[in-house]
């Protein structure tokens, strides 16, 4: 086994559930706004299709952050409540996307984009105050 698998299964082991969690939800909304802004300037078609497995995407981590709100106690809960606000904001928005004037596809994927880097950051804020990095 090599000292980086060992390193990283030691991490895992002794780091709560929680935190483990929380890391993954944290990557996942970044990825979610990365998917996102890859798409700026795409054509309206191509925003439109990617636009549903988007939605998707944030209802599944909308509905992770969802669990981790039912199993934190107090720390970091109100930003996992924004971040959960967020992704449901960003949901509707792509369903709007989906069914907008060409005209108004990139502000309703700017807005999308918008929502995305709020939920990360919303996490990231729930992961250091779980962290004592926050008050």
């Amino acid at each position: 086994m090599s000292k980086m698998q060992e390193a990283l299964d030691r991490f895992r082991r002794d780091t709560p559930t929680t935190d483990v969690e929380l890391e993954r939800a944290r990557r996942d909304s970044q990825s979610l706004a990365k998917r996102i802004q890859d798409t700026a300037g795409q054509d309206h078609a191509k925003i439109r299709a990617q636009a549903s497995s988007v939605g998707e995407q944030a209802r599944r981590l909308a509905q992770a952050i969802q669990s981790l709100l039912d199993d934190q106690a107090t720390e970091g809960v109100n930003h996992l409540k924004g971040a959960y606000a967020a992704l449901q904001a960003l949901d509707k928005e792509n369903q709007r996307l989906t069914n907008a004037e060409d005209s108004d596809v990139q502000a309703h994927n700017k807005a999308s984009f918008a929502h995305a880097r709020e939920a990360a950051h919303k996490v990231s804020e729930a992961l250091a105050e779980k962290r004592g990095l926050r008050n």
